[in-house]
C-alpha cells in the first residue's frame, strides 16, 4: 500500500490481551482458543496455556482452525469460574476469498452457552488506542482512526471522541452508512487515497 511501518509500530489486540493477563494474573494459567502467535505472547510474559485443568482465564482470539471440543471446554471453564476474555469483537473477517468467522462470533457462542459476557480487550475499547498513543508519545485525543469496520474501528473513534476515516475497501460498503447513527469524519474508497494525499506522516497500526 506504500506505507512504511516498523514492527514496533504494530499493536495487535492479542498483544494487549497478553499484557492484560500478565498484569492481572501474573504467572497464571490460560485456556486459549487462538493461534500459536498468541500462545507465544502469553509464554513470553510467564503465562501458561493449559488444556486439562481449570485456568485463571479463558481467552478467545482469531483462529483459522476451530475444534468443537475446544468450544465445549471453554464453556466448561467459564461456567467453572474462569475469567472470560476475548481479543476483539469482530464477527466476521473479510479475506480475498470467502469471509471467515472472527473472534467475536466465536466468543458469542461461549457467551450463549455459559451465560456470561466476555470482556473484550481490543477495538472499540479505548485501551488499545491509549497504548498506541503512548508509543507515539502523543495524547490519545490527537489520534485519527482509519478502518473498515463500523462497529470496531469507528466505534473506537466514537468512544475516544476523535476523528475517524472509514475505508470502503473492506467490510463496510457505502450503503451501510445510512443505517449507522455514527458518521465518520471522512469516507474514502481505499487507503490508497490517503497514501496519495500524504496523510501518513507518523502512524501506529492497531489490529
Amino acid at each position: 500500500m506504500g506505507i512504511h511501518v516498523e514492527p514496533h509500530q504494530i499493536i495487535t489486540s492479542g498483544e494487549v490481551a497478553a499484557e492484560h493477563i500478565a498484569v492481572n494474573w501474573p504467572n497464571g494459567k490460560v485456556f486459549l482458543i487462538g493461534e500459536d502467535c498468541i500462545r507465544e505472547m502469553l509464554e513470553k510474559r510467564g503465562i501458561t496455556a493449559v488444556q486439562d485443568e481449570q485456568p485463571d482465564c479463558v481467552l478467545i482470539a482469531e483462529v483459522r482452525s476451530l475444534c468443537y471440543s475446544d468450544l465445549c471446554l471453554a464453556a466448561k471453564f467459564v461456567l467453572g469460574g474462569a475469567n472470560f476474555l476475548a481479543t476483539n469483537m469482530d464477527s466476521i473477517i473479510p479475506t480475498v476469498g470467502d469471509p471467515i468467522l472472527g473472534c467475536g462470533a466465536i466468543a458469542s457462542a461461549i457467551e450463549r452457552a455459559a451465560g456470561k459476557k466476555a470482556v473484550y480487550l481490543g477495538k472499540p475499547v479505548p485501551h488499545i488506542a491509549q497504548l498506541a498513543a503512548q508509543r507515539l508519545g502523543i495524547a490519545a485525543a490527537n489520534l485519527i482512526v482509519v478502518g473498515d469496520n463500523l462497529e470496531t474501528d469507528m466505534g473506537l473513534a466514537k468512544n475516544l471522541g476523535i476523528p475517524s476515516i472509514l475505508v470502503l475497501s473492506g467490510l463496510t460498503k457505502r450503503a451501510d452508512l445510512a443505517a449507522c447513527a455514527y458518521k465518520p469524519s471522512k469516507v474514502v474508497d481505499s487507503v490508497a487515497e490517503l497514501v496519495a494525499e500524504g496523510s501518513f506522516s507518523e502512524l501506529t497500526l492497531i489490529a
